[in-house]
């Protein structure tokens, strides 16, 4: 009797050590397998959104193109109109240097120029100049005007006053002006 009980008892050893080992391969074992598959799976499912938010940009690509396009273009209109300078002093000076030749390639003669302060008008300023000059005649005022007025960077006239010189003989012409450029603010 003494053989059956130690057998029994080696049976339920048995089986209880087979039970824990079975635990022991189910937590470990199939438990982290399990896990790792649903890290898998959750590793798949971010990259698959992310491949799709990837394709939504692409399939932006060419909207985002035309509106880099259409941002490239109206700076460069902008640049087209505008005098670049990194202060309004050196735009003014640019200013001066562009009318100066204008006036003197016409027979006018510069008596007087003046530096206006600069007018800010969010994201430009406008500089100015105010200029005494003396042109030969009326047909010289118009071409000096008109080159003034089409050449690039804009340039306006927003003040004008002419007058002859000499009112018994008049064919020279005092003329006063003020013109304006725009300058992009920096």
């Amino acid at each position: 009797m003494p053989d059956v009980i130690k057998e029994k008892k080696m049976k339920l050893m048995l089986s209880i050590v087979g039970v824990l080992l079975f635990l022991l391969a189910y937590d470990y074992f199939y438990k982290g397998l399990q896990e790792t598959k649903d890290d898998l799976e959750q590793n798949k499912e971010m990259r698959v959104k992310t491949l799709m938010k990837y394709k939504t940009v692409i399939s932006q690509k060419d909207e985002i193109e035309k509106g880099v396009k259409s941002n490239k273009d109206r700076e460069d209109q902008i640049k087209a109109i505008t005098i670049e300078a990194k202060t309004s002093a050196l735009a003014a000076a640019d200013l001066q240097k562009i009318i100066q030749p204008i006036i003197t390639s016409h027979g006018g003669s510069i008596m007087r120029m003046n530096v206006k302060q600069a007018e800010n008008k969010p994201p430009f300023q406008l500089i100015s100049i105010e200029l005494d000059t003396n042109l030969p005649s009326i047909s010289v005022l118009n071409e000096t005007i008109y080159d003034i007025e089409t050449k690039k960077p804009f340039f306006f006239i927003r003040k004008l006053d002419a007058r002859a010189v000499n009112f018994m003989n008049p064919v020279e012409i005092a003329v006063n002006m003020e013109i304006y450029a725009i300058m992009k603010q920096q």
